[in-house]
């Protein structure tokens, strides 16, 4: 199993969080999701497009509870907002972030 480094890492342009479609949306989500799971040492994913929207954080894309954790604060850093954390709970897959967010930005 091969995976990319970083920088390799096929990226959407920077653009504003606050003026993304829910295509651009999930698209940054799951570009930070790969970065997180890449660094922590996650083995389970190689590319981008092994992380679909039904995609569950434990048992698709291999993340651990300190995953989680980190993805979430990459994303609340990215779309510069909190999630509460009875909200953070609820989220089991990947359109469940996607969702939170395109009702938020």
């Amino acid at each position: 199993m091969i995976i990319k480094p970083m920088d390799s890492i096929d990226r959407a342009p920077e653009k504003d969080p606050h003026d993304m479609n829910r295509a651009e949306i999930q698209q940054k989500i799951c570009e930070i999701i790969l970065e997180q799971l890449i660094s922590s040492g996650n083995q389970k994913l190689v590319i981008l497009d092994d992380i679909k929207p039904e995609s569950s954080f434990i048992d698709d894309l291999g993340a651990d509870s300190l995953d989680i954790v980190e993805i979430f604060t990459a994303i609340e850093e990215m779309f510069e907002l909190i999630i509460p954390a009875d909200l953070l709970e609820q989220m089991t897959v990947v359109k469940d972030a996607v969702n939170y967010l395109a009702s938020r930005v």
